[in-house]
């Protein structure tokens, strides 16, 4: 694993510089989403434990609803979400390593493929979702056509 070191920094390099859009691998990639989308809106456990856990986290505004709509993604350009991807490396990042290596072999090896600016760019403000505040004791419920029912707790 540590002699592929190398040959693997120049590969994860290079594809991130030289990433290519391809508009029929998008719009597959967009209708996996959405059939995972409407997969899920008939998956009980996914409306109760990812949809109704977040809206009870979060509210209304929380990181399950903050998702790109169809029409949306549709009007991405897929070289443009290339782009994007390209920049990556214009900002300021940290690189996490895992392995057999010393510190100064894996900084060398990957300093050797991984070439910063000379200014990073600061990282834009994430969005922050901050969690709901109930002053009080509250159920949600869902209404899913089903036999049994099932509960969930949270705090």
């Amino acid at each position: 694993m540590n002699k592929s070191l190398p040959a693997a920094a120049e590969l994860i390099e290079h594809l991130l510089t030289h990433a290519k859009g391809d508009s029929v691998s998008y719009k597959n990639y967009i209708e996996g989403v959405l059939k995972e989308r409407s997969n899920n809106k008939m998956n009980k456990d996914f409306i109760l434990h990812v949809a109704l856990a977040n809206y009870g986290k979060y509210g209304n505004n929380s990181p399950f609803t903050d998702i790109l709509q169809e029409n949306e993604m549709r009007k991405l350009n897929p070289d443009d979400l290339m782009g994007l991807i390209k920049d990556l490396g214009s900002y300021k990042h940290s690189i996490f390593y895992y392995g057999n290596s010393g510190m100064d072999e894996a900084e060398t090896i990957i300093t050797k493929y991984h070439i910063l600016p000379a200014t990073p760019k600061d990282l834009p403000k994430g969005t922050e979702y901050p969690e709901s505040n109930f002053a009080s004791k509250q159920v949600f419920f869902v209404d899913y056509d089903m036999v049994q029912v099932n509960f969930s707790g949270c705090g």
